[in-house]
């Protein structure tokens, strides 16, 4: 059932094949002779629910191996005037290749030029390698890349980095919602409003509830 029993000592305690609800507050039992149903009502703050939008890791997917190649080029010829000088060309390549292998995802950024002198130069602006940590909810990333530029500017480095990644989260978890707290009396429907709008719906079982699962709220404009 998903019942948080570390929360409920005394769960864990009776070795017994058949629990005692009076462990859980206010959980309860019935049985309709008529209907031959066992009815079980269980606080919802008492129970794990799954955060919405989540989806189990056994179900990610690494994608097929593939290489990639995204490129530009450009140039420029600049014809010199009768008897007044030479002929200037130039070129310019930029090369972003990169491979899928597994979980490991491999990326190159380099560069190519050639100036009007006939002088060429080839740089290599980055090279790194990235894969997914599932249990961290986190990107490893080894080679030359740049720190996250969420509060400060980003630094360039070389060497290795362990990010939290926010799409390995539910959708519910992206952000930050208030937790809503009370308990219910009877079974209830719960209506959570913000700024005069539904944003929020649920029914729950009698006793303690806990709304973990709401979506961020982005305000819009001045509201």
């Amino acid at each position: 059932m998903g019942v948080k029993t570390a929360l409920f000592p005394a769960l864990s305690q009776d070795s017994a094949d058949c629990v005692n609800l009076e462990a859980i507050p206010q959980a309860s039992a019935r049985f309709e002779f008529a209907a031959q149903r066992l009815i079980i009502s269980i606080p919802q703050a008492a129970i794990a629910m799954p955060a919405r939008g989540y989806v189990s890791p056994d179900r990610w997917d690494d994608g097929i191996t593939a290489a990639m190649l995204n490129y530009s080029l450009s140039g420029a010829k600049g014809w010199a005037r009768q008897h007044t000088g030479t002929d200037a060309s130039s070129q310019y390549i930029n090369l972003r290749p990169g491979l899928n292998v597994g979980p490991w995802r491999l990326r190159n950024y380099s560069t190519w030029s050639r100036d009007a002198s006939g002088q060429s130069s080839t740089d290599t602006v980055y090279t790194y390698v990235q894969r997914a940590i599932i249990p961290l909810k986190a990107q490893l990333t080894l080679g030359d890349s740049a720190s996250p530029s969420d509060v400060f500017d980003s630094l360039p480095f070389r060497g290795g980095q362990l990010v939290s990644d926010d799409d390995m989260l539910p959708d519910s978890q992206k952000g930050y919602a208030p937790v809503v707290r009370g308990i219910a009396r009877t079974n209830a429907q719960v209506v959570v409003r913000q700024n005069g709008y539904q944003i929020y719906q649920t029914y729950v079982a009698p006793g303690a509830f806990a709304i973990t699962d709401m979506y961020p709220h982005r305000r819009r404009g001045g509201s």
